[in-house]
């Protein structure tokens, strides 16, 4: 035989080795269960409840990790849930997670209307602006009937708010559609991810009308209701931030002490109030001040909601609205391990929890920045598959490369809104604390300095720049900022300007 055909027929011995591998390989793979979800702290996180079909019952534990349950009558939250449309319409919601008794899921027939009626020559863009500017300057009933209309319809509504605000506890509803259960698995989206926040979405229009009430009655010269207004929203907003939930409830209630803040400003400086009234503003502020950390609520309620979703997609093929059910067959040959996948998850889910636990904003800023080109990277590397690596193994290191990217939070919003929340109620003491050293002394403090310790613990340190608050006077003007640029086009809610006869500084140059 010439030596030609001889390696000819090694080359096609070879071949046929290599076919023979590959194969027996597709073949095992076809014909392998796929690796079975171990419920354990290191991939479920969560070993208990488990649903009836033995995957872990992320909802339940949603729930059990939420506030506790507590009486109507000591609950805020109910007070926010009894005013809303949504809170009576069994179409669309079943208030049965809800933990509230029997008689709180039917409530009085008092309704908070969130639909405002522009008069036909205002458009929708000076709507808008008019609104914006009520909710932070002093206006009267015969600037905007309509906007002042809006808030006669709404009174007994706010007046069932203004009284619920006052109650000590804060447990609000986590409300499935009305076709869904708790004891329903996966039929449609995960339950964690699926679930409403009906309270929490209300707290925006009801911000919104309490802030422009506020300001109507500043215009009409009654400081009291217009403090007590202000005071509504500090109360709920300061409640609602503490409160263990998703992270979209936390962003909601940031929004509301942001905006409250700025109004409390106006009262401040509008308003003539003598220096007890404005001590116990300060007082308020700086409840809203204390609040619990972030990192408790990235480590259990985004771990859920993330987890949830994964084992929805990957845990169960049998399972109808999974994607492995959606793959067909070839999710039996590429076998994804869901316990990689959620092993995966929970490790980045830790080093989320080390990112908002970083003690500065210069560091949580650059911890979250170092996680999200890790992300990136991964999701570019394409992993490829090793000689003999098995098939699932690579498979799953990709759907881990390209879900993750999807599932895993975007923390950046959110710390923007940790800081400008605390900046804005800092401003918002700060101010209180000047305003009420005018009164004392008849001119304004040199420097923030001059404010401790009889009026303000320390001088505040601006969340953005790790440095103190600025503050400067020019020409019996004085202005006090957050940020580094006190005329940045955005900085109308982090800066403040006065003048030392009081209220605030007149408009030019």
């Amino acid at each position: 035989m010439s030596r030609s055909r001889k390696w000819l027929w090694v080359v096609v011995i070879a071949a046929c080795c290599v076919w023979g591998v590959v194969t027996a390989e597709w073949l095992v793979a076809f014909v392998r269960r796929p690796a079975k979800l171990e419920v354990s702290h290191q991939t479920t996180w969560i070993t208990e409840p488990l649903a009836a079909d033995g995957l872990p019952d992320f909802f339940q534990a949603s729930l059990d990790h939420g506030p506790p349950a507590i009486a109507a009558d000591c609950n805020a939250a109910a007070a926010v849930w009894s005013i809303l449309p949504v809170a009576r319409s069994n179409d669309h919601v079943d208030w049965s997670p809800a933990r509230l008794t029997a008689d709180d899921a039917d409530p009085a027939g008092i309704q908070f209307d969130s639909s405002l009626r522009r008069p036909d020559d205002v458009d929708g863009a000076e709507g808008r602006r008019i609104l914006a500017e009520a909710m932070h300057t002093p206006w009267r009933a015969v600037d905007h009937p309509w906007l002042a209309s809006w808030l006669d319809g709404n009174a007994p509504a706010l007046a069932v708010l203004a009284t619920g605000a006052r109650r000590e506890g804060w447990c609000p509803p986590r409300c499935l559609p009305a076709d869904r259960s708790p004891s329903q698995r996966y039929g449609g989206d995960p339950l964690v991810m699926s679930v409403t926040l009906p309270v929490e979405q209300g707290l925006e229009n009801i911000g919104t009308a309490f802030l422009t009430r506020a300001m109507l009655r500043l215009g009409g010269g009654d400081l009291a209701g217009a403090w007590h207004d202000l005071e509504t929203l500090l109360h709920y907003g300061a409640m609602a931030v503490d409160a263990p939930g998703p992270t979209n409830s936390r962003l909601v209630a940031q929004t509301l002490l942001v905006r409250t803040s700025r109004a409390v400003r106006t009262l401040a400086l509008d308003g003539g109030l003598e220096d007890a009234a404005l001590a116990d503003i300060q007082a308020h502020i700086r409840e809203a001040l204390d609040q619990s950390p972030l990192a408790p609520i990235v480590d259990v309620h985004e771990r859920l909601m993330i987890l949830d979703a994964l084992t929805h997609g990957f845990a169960d093929a049998a399972q109808p609205g999974s994607a492995l059910a959606q793959a067909g067959p070839a999710a039996r040959v590429v076998s994804i391990d869901v316990n990689r996948l959620l092993a995966a998850a929970n490790r980045d889910v830790d080093a989320l929890v080390a990112v908002v636990s970083q003690p500065t904003r210069v560091e949580r800023f650059r911890a979250w920045r170092a996680f999200e080109a890790r992300m990136q990277a991964r999701k570019a590397a394409r992993p490829r598959r090793a000689w003999l690596q098995p098939i699932h193994e690579v498979v799953t290191e990709r759907v881990k490369a390209e879900i993750f990217g999807l599932v895993i939070p975007d923390l950046e919003p959110l710390l923007e809104s940790e800081d400008r929340a605390e900046a804005a109620l800092l401003l918002a003491d700060c101010t209180v604390a000047i305003e009420r050293f005018r009164l004392r002394t008849g001119h304004l403090p040199a420097r923030l300095d001059d404010l401790v310790p009889d009026l303000l613990p320390a001088v505040p340190v601006d969340p953005s720049t790790a440095g103190p608050l600025g503050y400067a006077i020019e020409d019996g003007r004085w202005t006090l900022w957050s940020g580094a640029d006190p005329d940045a086009d955005d900085a109308d809610d982090l800066v403040v300007r006065g003048s030392s006869a009081g209220g605030p500084a007149p408009a030019g140059p």
